[in-house]
């Protein structure tokens, strides 16, 4: 099993600044940047229309669930 670590950073525009993190070998990560979205506020809105537009109330039936862990090509754990 793979262990997972998660700490909070900061970017202030050009550098990411985080706390020391005693891991001594290539890692992947993952950055999430949580402020600051490349969405314009006109796409942010049409994101809120879509997701409380009926038409896409089937997606929420366990029949309309189709894929497994096993159509993923790359596996992450």
């Amino acid at each position: 099993m793979n262990r997972v670590l998660s700490v909070e950073a900061v970017y202030d525009g050009e550098k990411i600044k985080m706390p020391e993190i005693n891991i001594h070998r290539p890692c992947k990560v993952i950055i999430t940047f949580l402020e600051g979205s490349s969405q314009s506020e006109d796409e942010e809105i049409l994101d809120m229309l879509l997701m409380e537009d009926p038409a896409f109330e089937f997606l929420k039936s366990e029949g309309e669930d189709i894929y497994t862990d096993d159509d993923l090509i790359e596996r992450f754990e």
